[in-house]
């Protein structure tokens, strides 16, 4: 039998494991980032924003802070919440799902951006 890993050889792989994964998190966001077009994906249960890039931040003009507090009923109109509920549910039964929005969402001065 293998002997057990020490104490410092189990930090070690922890630190590590965690650079990694500060890593893919940094690239993740920078990819998302260099999107013009604009990204917001939610939690479908509890409808709390997850992640966006920063195109949403200045198409809706609201800031990071601001949008962690909102949910998709803040930014779009009526017949498009309809939709993200109906996809909402749909991801959660089966893991998956697409919902094309018919217009821009809500902008924070409540119009439709330009």
């Amino acid at each position: 039998m293998g002997s057990k890993p020490t104490y410092d050889q189990l930090e070690k792989k922890i630190e590590a494991l965690e650079n990694a994964l500060r890593k893919e998190e940094a690239f993740a966001q920078n990819a998302l980032n260099s999107q013009v077009d604009t990204f917001y994906i939610f939690d479908p249960k509890e409808g709390k924003p997850l992640r966006w890039n920063t195109a949403f931040n200045k198409v809706s003009g609201y800031s990071n802070d601001e949008i962690r507090s909102m949910t998709p009923n803040d930014f779009y109109k009526a017949e498009d919440l309809e939709k993200i509920k109906k996809a909402s549910q749909e991801v959660l039964n089966t893991g998956q799902f697409i919902v094309e929005l018919s217009r821009p969402f809500l902008q924070l001065i409540g119009s439709l951006p330009l």
